[in-house]
């Protein structure tokens, strides 16, 4: 599966988002979220419309994978 990185530009910011505790992680996709969707709500009919609509399943997706292993481990 492909990952999402927010907001992380450089392969050095990658190691360190990788590291981070799961709660740190999940904020950072909480955020992304949330900014992916006001960008839909203020421009619904732009063309990159679909590919946020694309980021936002997988960020979703990702968070869930997040908070299934803490629920596990648990």
């Amino acid at each position: 599966m492909k990952e999402v990185f927010p907001f992380i530009i450089s392969s050095e910011e990658k190691k360190v988002f990788k590291s981070l505790p799961n709660e740190e992680k999940r904020g950072k996709f909480i955020e992304a979220i949330k900014y992916f969707e006001d960008f839909l709500r203020l421009e619904p009919d732009s063309p990159e419309a679909g590919g946020v609509k694309e980021m936002i399943e997988e960020l979703k997706k990702q968070k869930g994978q997040i908070d299934q292993r803490d629920r596990k481990a648990a």
